[in-house]
């Protein structure tokens, strides 16, 4: 019995990405002038390996569908609602990165943020268009890796 909970244990954890050694995200988190219970969130995606590597993200907001926070006063703060939103396969070239942006609505004051980063790593042969975003999310379930990184807000 002990065996075979330590098999379902190893095959569990194996099905699981823990991350990859070839990607770095980090953000900057900085309070708006304006609106103080809004942060802007200026992130970044660093391929480190020696080959481009590509994702999923959308057409409408881009990859603000993609992040979440532990906070639970916080949330991400979508500007634009769209009807629909198509995928779109971003390629990453080797030593480069993938600047985005997006902002966050704050319900209480927070000094450091922690992010959560899915990040649907897709091949480079994958065709996306006419495709649901849903069903290249399904499609590549066993290659998403969940990126964290904090930031103190400035």
């Amino acid at each position: 019995m002990n065996y075979l909970l330590i098999l379902i244990s190893f095959v569990l954890q194996s099905t699981i990405p823990a991350g990859n050694e070839n990607l770095e995200f980090n953000f900057i988190a900085s309070r708006d002038s304006s609106s103080s219970s809004l942060l802007h969130i200026d992130g970044k995606i660093i391929n480190k390996s020696d080959k481009s590597i590509f994702f999923l993200s959308e057409s409408c907001n881009g990859l603000d569908y993609y992040l979440k926070t532990k906070h639970t006063d916080a949330y991400i703060f979508l500007a634009v609602h769209c009807n629909a939103t198509y995928p779109r396969k971003i390629e990453i070239k080797p030593q480069a990165e993938y600047s985005f942006s997006t902002s966050i609505h704050e319900t209480e004051s927070i000094e450091i943020l922690e992010l959560t980063l899915t990040f649907v790593e897709l091949k480079p042969d994958t065709k996306i268009k006419g495709r649901f975003i849903h069903e290249i999310k399904n499609e590549y379930s066993n290659s998403t890796i969940y990126l964290k990184a904090k930031s103190t807000v400035f």
